[in-house]
C-alpha cells in the first residue's frame, strides 16, 4: 500500500539519542564500524526533521522521520541497494538501526515509503535545498573540501559546478560503498551540458563531445580467496554461543556448497537429507536440485541445530538469534559474511566471494569447466567460461614466446586463425 494516499503530517524527533542497547550492540557486533555507523557518528545524521517542515501538512496521520528516510536513501545509495532491500536492512542490520536512532526491536517499514519519500523530493527546489544543507553540514563536520571557486556561483550551474567540486573522503568499510562517493564525472558534464543547451546558455548540445568510458563485456576476473583466509573465516565465529554457531554453519554451507547468499537462506529443515547425505537447494528460477552432503557441511549443521540453538517453529534452517525468530534473509547473510570477515583481520567482502572461491580452487585442482559448471549449478556454459581467466595451468598452454628480444635462429610466420592473422615463431 502506497503512503501517498495518506494524509500525513510530521511530528518533529530530531536530536533523539541512539538508546543505549542499540549502541552496545552495534559498537560489539561491529567493531571496526561500518559505513552506517561513520555516518552517524561524524555526522549525527545529515539532516533534522525540521528541515523537512514544509512537506507535510501539520494536520494529519503521524508519519515516519523524514530525516531518517532521507538517511536510509543516502545509505541506500552508498551500498547500491534497491528498495526492497534498503527496507530489509532496516528491519535487520543493527549498523542501520544505529544509524537511525531505532531500537532493536523496530519493525521497520515497508519499502513502498522510499518511493513517497523521493515523490515528495522531486518536488520544486526540494532536491536543491536538501543538497544545499547537506553539503553545509559535511563541510562543518569535516569530510568535504572544496577544490574550486566555482562553489560559490549561483543556479543550477553553480550547484551543479559546486557537487563536482566537493571530494567526499570519508573512511573506507568495505563493501561496494567505500565511504561517501561522488558521482561519475563523465555524467555529471553531460547533465550540465544538457541544461545549459536547454536553458539557452549555449547555442547547441555539447554533449556528445564529453567521452563515454570503455567498457567490455566480462573484462573482469572472478576473484577468490586462497584456502588459508578461507579457513580464517570459517574459524572466525565464536562456537561458544548459538548465533557463533549459526555463523559457522552459513559460511561453511557458502564455501564448501557455493551456495548464493539467497540460496542459503531459503534452506528448510526438510531439504536435508540425513539418511541420503543430500541437501536440496531451492536455485534460481525455482529449481530445485540435490548437492551432496560434505562432512564438515554436516558437522557444522548438526553442531548449530543441536548445540543448543533457539526452539521456535520455524521450519528455516536458519533463523535470527532474538525472539521473534524468523528466517534469516540475503541481507542477513551476508551481514554475517562481513562480520566474519571483521573478526578474521580481512576486507567485508560479500556471501558471493565464497562461491568464487570455491569454483577457482576446482579449476586449479584439476577438474575441467564443465564439472566447475555442474557443482555451480549453472544453466549455461557462458556463465562457466569466465572461470577459464583464472586458470593458469591451461592457459600456459596456450601462451607462445614471442621470437624477438633474444631468441635467434627464428623467423615469424604469418598464420591465419578464425579471428584474423596471428604469427608464429619457426626456425630457421
Amino acid at each position: 500500500m502506497q503512503l501517498s494516499r495518506f494524509l500525513l503530517s510530521l511530528r518533529p524527533r530530531s536530536g533523539e539519542q541512539v538508546p543505549s542497547l542499540t549502541v552496545q550492540v552495534a559498537r560489539a557486533s561491529n567493531p571496526g564500524g561500518t559505513t552506517a555507523i561513520w555516518v552517524r557518528d561524524r555526522l549525527d545524521g545529515l539532516w533534522c526533521d525540521e528541515d523537512f517542515a514544509d512537506w507535510y501538512p501539520r494536520d494529519g496521520r503521524p508519519g515516519l522521520s523524514p530525516a531518517q528516510l532521507a538517511t536510509v536513501c543516502v545509505l541506500q545509495f552508498l551500498l547500491g541497494l534497491s528498495d526492497r532491500q534498503a527496507a530489509e536492512a532496516v528491519r535487520c542490520r543493527i549498523d542501520f538501526k544505529y544509524a537511525m536512532a531505532m531500537e532493536l526491536d523496530d519493525p521497520g517499514f515497508h519499502h513502498s515509503v522510499l518511493a513517497d519519500f523521493r515523490d515528495r523530493l522531486a518536488q520544486g527546489d526540494r532536491a536543491d535545498r536538501l543538497l544545499d544543507l547537506a553539503l553545509a553540514r559535511l563541510k562543518e563536520a569535516g569530510p568535504v573540501r572544496e577544490r574550486t571557486a566555482a562553489g560559490s556561483a549561483g543556479g543550477v550551474a553553480g550547484r551543479a559546478a559546486r557537487c563536482a567540486g566537493h571530494r567526499l573522503h570519508g573512511p573506507a568499510h568495505g563493501g561496494r560503498g567505500q565511504g561517501l562517493v561522488g558521482e561519475i564525472p563523465g555524467t555529471a558534464v553531460r547533465s550540465l551540458l544538457r541544461y545549459l543547451h536547454v536553458d539557452g546558455r549555449i547555442p547547441a548540445s555539447l554533449t556528445g563531445a564529453v567521452p563515454s568510458v570503455a567498457g567490455w563485456r566480462l573484462d573482469s576476473l572472478p576473484r577468490g580467496l586462497p584456502p588459508q583466509q578461507i579457513s580464517a573465516l570459517l574459524a572466525a565465529p565464536d562456537l561458544g554461543t548459538p548465533a557463533g554457531r549459526r555463523d559457522r554453519a552459513v559460511l561453511t554451507v557458502l564455501a564448501r556448497l557455493g551456495l548464493r547468499g539467497a540460496e542459503a537462506a531459503a534452506l528448510r529443515l526438510s531439504d536435508i537429507d540425513w539418511h541420503a547425505g543430500e541437501i536440496a537447494v531451492r536455485g534460481k528460477g525455482s529449481r530445485i536440485e540435490r548437492l551432496p552432503r560434505m562432512a564438515e557441511v554436516g558437522e557444522a549443521l548438526a553442531g548449530y541445530l543441536t548445540g543448543g540453538g533457539p526452539r521456535c517453529s520455524a521450519t528455516a534452517v536458519f533463523v535470527t538469534a532474538r525472539a521473534p525468530y524468523q528466517a534469516l534473509t540475503g541481507t542477513c547473510i551476508r551481514a554475517i559474511t562481513g562480520r566474519a570477515c571483521d573478526r578474521a583481520g580481512l576486507p567485508r567482502l560479500g556471501a558471493h566471494r565464497l562461491r568464487h572461491s570455491l569454483a577457482t580452487a576446482i579449476l586449479r585442482a584439476g577438474a575441467p569447466l564443465p564439472e566447475v559448471g555442474q557443482v555451480l549449478r549453472h544453466r549455461s556454459q557462458l556463465s562457466t567460461a569466465v572461470y577459464a581467466k583464472v586458470d593458469h595451468a591451461a592457459l600456459r598452454t596456450l601462451a607462445q614466446p614471442w621470437p624477438e628480444g633474444g631468441l635467434r635462429g627464428f623467423t615469424r610466420v604469418p598464420l591465419r586463425t578464425p579471428s584474423g592473422l596471428a604469427c608464429r615463431a619457426r626456425r630457421v
